[in-house]
């Protein structure tokens, strides 16, 4: 799929769910990163500190036990100090015995355990079997008031059972204290890896955010060829009808919203210019028409006045017409008389033509003068 063909909205969701995808990830890896590193401070807070303060504490018990002892022997006469060193060997010796149990119990119930810890813990616990017989016959010699033998069975037969005992439970510590160091710094590299993995993830993020911002604004710049704040300036100013404003387009842009701007605006003008021009012929047709209409009012009125003179013609020729037929009755009858004196008076003219000569001249007069009424009016109907 060609991003520059994707709908803008396609192009934002594509864009911000690669860098949502990307944060998510982050997210997750630092939340698995955070986990571990939770594990192993757990670990050391929970389980390392735990087990080695056990421990230390079953090291401190044989050491207060020792220290009771040695102060039985040293006390002279004293029922009340020496009952105390008693009390405080029992208690120790009650305290060591809960805390072998809970050390006891979190070595079999933890998973870290290591096999050394159970060996030591196993030596510690035979080696404390071995130094419980010393107490009670220290205890008996010392009542007994025999000090000196007591002394001695501490120094030379006690002792070697208790600094074995000593170094079995500081082995102990020290592996817990190297157990802690190394869950320390298994938590600091685990720390170092989620804090490089976060700023890797976070560095992607950003740079997949800016090329995602840079190819989006400029498909859509290339697709508006410039800012959309100018096309929705330029695309005002041609709503209201300002055809003169300027739209500056890059080179070799044939496609963007300002190109397209441009041509509507050219081609605007264009139809502009053409409704002008033809505003202008239909302007002066109009004026044609109507100055036609003035010329044809006038020749209609002209044709009515003719008509009208053709009407009082007609009924002149209609009078003439009635004359002429009465003329022309008078006619027949002055030609039937001119007849009839023809016929009657044949033999008369032969001899003596001028006296009937002139009797036919008055019948010939009137005709003369008829026929010159009659010419006179059909020239007249002619002309209109």
């Amino acid at each position: 799929m060609n991003f520059s063909n994707m709908k803008v909205a396609m192009r934002l969701g594509f864009g911000f769910t690669l860098v949502s995808a990307l944060l998510v990830l982050m997210t997750i890896l630092g939340l698995a990163r955070m986990a571990q590193l939770e594990d192993r401070l757990t670990d050391i807070a929970e389980v390392n500190n735990v087990e080695s303060k056990y421990a230390s504490t079953m090291y401190l018990t044989i050491t207060e036990r020792a220290l009771a002892l040695r102060n039985l022997i040293l006390l002279e006469n004293n029922p009340t100090e020496a009952q105390i060193e008693v009390k405080r060997i029992g208690d120790q010796a009650k305290k060591y015995a809960e805390t072998e149990e809970k050390l006891d119990k979190m070595f079999t119930s933890s998973p870290t355990t290591t096999a050394k810890e159970r060996a030591l813990l196993a030596q510690i616990k035979a080696q404390a079997v071995a130094a419980v017989p010393f107490y009670p016959k220290a205890l008996e010699l010392v009542e007994k008031d025999k000090k000196d033998e007591a002394y001695k069975l501490l120094r030379f037969e006690f002792r070697p059972v208790q600094k074995k005992w000593w170094e079995l439970l500081r082995e102990l510590m020290a592996l817990k204290d190297q157990q802690t160091d190394q869950a320390v710094a298994d938590a600091e590299k685990a720390y170092a890896n989620a804090r490089n993995l976060m700023l890797l993830f976070g560095a992607l993020a950003l740079l997949t955010s800016i090329a995602a911002a840079f190819m989006i604004t400029r498909g859509l710049i290339k697709q508006l060829g410039g800012e959309p704040k100018d096309a929705a300036e330029i695309a005002g100013k041609i709503a209201a009808g300002d055809l003169t404003v300027a739209i500056a387009t890059k080179p070799n842009d044939t496609s963007s919203l300002m190109y397209a701007m441009k041509a509507m605006r050219d081609n605007l003008a264009e139809i502009c210019g053409q409704v002008y021009r033809a505003t202008d012929t239909i302007s002066s047709a109009s004026h044609q028409i109507a100055t036609g209409n003035l010329d044809l009012s006038s020749r209609t009125e002209e044709q009515a006045s003719s008509l009208e003179q053709t009407a009082s013609s007609v009924e002149e020729l209609t009078t003439t017409v009635k004359q002429n037929a009465g003329s022309a009755h008078e006619a027949n009858q002055l030609a039937e008389s001119a007849s009839r004196w023809r016929r009657g008076g044949g033999l008369l003219w032969r001899k003596s033509p001028i006296p009937w000569g002139r009797s036919m001249m008055p019948p010939a007069r009137s005709l003369t003068s008829l026929a010159l009424s009659t010419a006179s009016h059909s020239r007249r109907i002619s002309w209109r």
